[in-house]
């Protein structure tokens, strides 16, 4: 079997992106383009790459010829955010669930759970918080949904570890896992409707605290 090794762009934009999720990069910071060519020691090419893949995430504001700017952490656009994603959440929920793989949904949903309460104080925490609700894109046979998902989803979960990076709190984590304990509750009772409440209020409750910062 070939292994296939990653271009120049492609380690420079998981780098970037990483450093960005962590805030190693701040919100409305500016990248310089002789900069990041210094920092990796590479030409501008595999930076303009890297940089135009950032920006097909959402994450960079504005290009310009000496570099690019990282959104603005801006409280509306985060509820907005937050919004999307519980709507089209909602939506995968009902999909998922529809075309019989509930048992397969269930199974992943508890694997990830566990995960999270096994890493509920380190950043491992969001990764594993990420997986349990792509389980129900992943299960949507909906790519549309899917995409939409992967991109607002890394908008909101750096919005909301930049909150949490002056506010995070184990108990703020252990009230998430909680949320998710019922949402898996509800559809093993096969509750559907319960199931969206749950996954209604898990989101609402994000809204709220981007509706105090305003």
């Amino acid at each position: 079997m070939s292994i296939v090794k990653e271009s120049l762009s492609e380690q420079i934009y998981k780098i970037l992106k990483a450093d960005i999720i962590n805030h190693k990069i701040n919100f409305g910071e500016v990248l310089v383009n002789r900069n990041l060519q210094e920092r990796f020691s590479v030409s501008s090419t595999p930076i303009r790459d890297a940089i135009l893949r950032l920006k097909e995430d959402g994450i960079i504001d504005e290009i310009t010829r000496s570099g690019a700017k990282i959104i603005d952490f801006d409280p509306k656009f985060a509820r907005e955010v937050n919004q999307l994603v519980m709507t089209i959440t909602l939506g995968a929920v009902e999909y998922s669930l529809y075309e019989n793989s509930r048992e397969a949904v269930l199974k992943n949903l508890k694997k990830y759970i566990k995960l999270q309460k096994k890493n509920i104080d380190s950043t491992f925490y969001y990764e594993y918080d990420y997986h349990f609700h792509k389980t129900f894109f992943d299960y949507s046979n909906n790519s549309l949904l899917k995409d939409l998902f992967k991109k607002y989803n890394l908008i909101n979960e750096i919005l909301v570890r930049a909150y949490h990076k002056n506010n995070v709190s184990l108990e703020n984590r252990s009230s998430c896992i909680k949320d998710h304990e019922k949402i898996i509750e509800a559809i093993e009772n096969n509750d559907l409707n319960a199931t969206l409440s749950m996954i209604k209020k898990h989101y609402l409750s994000a809204d709220e605290i981007f509706k105090q910062v305003l």
